[in-house]
Formats: C-alpha cells, structure tokens, sequence
C-alpha cells in the first residue's frame, strides 16, 4: 500500500486554479491575484476583471513562476478602475 500523502485533487486536475481571491470575494483596488497554472506559451498567462455588463475594466497579464514547460506558481497585483457602485463581477485568467 502506499504511504505518501496524496495532493488535494483539485491541484491535478484544473489547467489553472486561482487562490486568490477566492468565490465571492469583494475586490479593490489595487487586487492581488494568486494562482496555479499549467504551462502556458511564454509562460504567460491573460487576466480580466469584468464588472457585472461584461464590460472589461482591465487586461493584463501575468507570468508563470516556472521553468519552460513546468506547472508553476503565479502573482500578480493589479490597480483598476473600479465601477462607482459596488457591483457582482468577474476575474478571468
């Protein structure tokens, strides 16, 4: 049987997963964002803050802390313009 301590499953199984901020989160500026992705080209990944209307309030991107071709750490600590009322919205990465 083996003894080694198994990985939380979520670890293996999405391509990109975000720490931070978690669901739900209420969000200012500037944002820290937190995450673990697959390798990506350039190890380079595209990040959006959408407000409620899908309208973009900011695209940006963020580098993967990781050899070429590795899954690795990454980090990035944006400022946007937030919407003038607090509103429901989304981060993409």
């Amino acid at each position: 049987m083996n003894s080694k301590p198994r990985k939380p499953f979520a670890l293996f199984s999405l391509s990109i997963l975000i720490l931070s901020p978690g669901p739900d989160s209420q969000i200012t500026s500037p944002v820290t964002i937190t995450g673990i992705s697959n390798p990506a080209f350039e190890q380079r990944l595209s990040i959006q803050i959408l407000d409620e209307a899908g309208n973009v309030l900011l695209s940006d991107g963020v580098t993967i802390n990781a050899s070429l071709g590795e899954r690795g750490p990454f980090e990035a600590t944006i400022e946007f313009e937030p919407p003038a009322q607090l509103q429901h919205g989304r981060l993409i990465v």
